[in-house]
C-alpha cells in the first residue's frame, strides 16, 4: 500500500519541471527561452545573431527577422543609390609637348584646368608657369585645342569670348570650361581629345 501511494503522487523533480514549463514565458528579450513543445532551453547569443530554436516556429521566425538589420540596411542603400544614379564618367586624352596622358573624370564635377593639373598634364609653357592668373580667365595662358568631343564641354564663357576672339572655335580656356554636366548619370558618356599649348 505504501509503495502504491508513493507512485501515484508526482515526484518533487517532476512538479518542479511542470511548474517551470507553465510559468516561464517565451520572451524575445530573455537570454534563455523555454520552448514548451519540446522543453528545450534555447540559448541566444549576446548580439542576437546566433540562435538555436526547436519546436516553436513562431519564435524562430521572430528572432530571424531581428537578426538581419544590416542586410536590410544594405538593400535599402542599393535601392536609394542605383548604379544609373551615379555621375557619368568622361574619358579625356590630353597631349602636350611633354607627352600624352589619359584619365577619366566625373561629368560636371570640376574645371578642366584642375583635372589636367591633377593628372600632371603640362598646361602651361615656361612663360605661362610664371605669369598665369591662377584660373581667373584673365591671362589666356591655359588655352587648349579640342580635337574631339567639343560637344561634351560647357559653352564658352564671357572671359573666353574676350580672350579667344578671332581664334578657332576649337580653342578653349581650360580654367573656364567644365567637361560634361552634373545631371548626366550612368556609365561613360564619351571621350574628349585635346592638345595643350596650341599654336596657330
Amino acid at each position: 500500500l505504501h509503495s502504491s501511494t508513493r507512485s501515484a503522487e508526482p515526484s518533487f523533480s517532476m512538479q518542479t519541471r511542470i511548474l517551470h514549463t507553465k510559468v516561464r514565458p517565451v520572451s524575445a528579450t530573455a537570454t534563455h527561452i523555454s520552448c514548451r513543445p519540446c522543453l528545450h532551453i534555447c540559448h541566444r547569443g549576446a548580439s542576437g545573431t546566433s540562435q538555436k530554436f526547436r519546436g516553436n516556429p513562431a519564435v524562430q521566425a521572430a528572432a530571424t527577422s531581428q537578426a538581419t538589420p544590416q542586410a536590410a540596411s544594405l538593400e535599402e542603400e542599393e535601392k536609394a543609390n542605383p548604379a544609373d544614379a551615379r555621375p557619368a564618367r568622361i574619358h579625356i586624352e590630353a597631349a602636350s609637348p611633354s607627352g600624352s596622358v589619359a584619365f577619366d573624370v566625373d561629368s560636371g564635377a570640376e574645371i578642366l584646368r584642375k583635372d589636367l593639373l591633377e593628372n600632371k598634364v603640362a598646361v602651361y609653357n615656361n612663360w605661362g608657369k610664371v605669369m598665369n592668373c591662377g584660373g581667373s580667365g584673365f591671362c589666356g595662358t591655359c588655352v587648349v585645342e579640342v580635337l574631339e568631343g567639343i560637344e561634351l564641354l560647357s559653352p564658352r564663357s564671357e572671359a573666353e569670348e574676350k580672350k579667344l576672339k578671332g581664334k578657332p572655335v576649337s580653342w578653349r580656356l581650360a580654367c573656364q570650361v567644365v567637361p560634361g554636366k552634373s545631371d548626366w548619370m550612368g556609365e561613360t558618356t564619351g571621350q574628349i581629345r585635346l592638345l595643350t599649348q596650341p599654336k596657330l
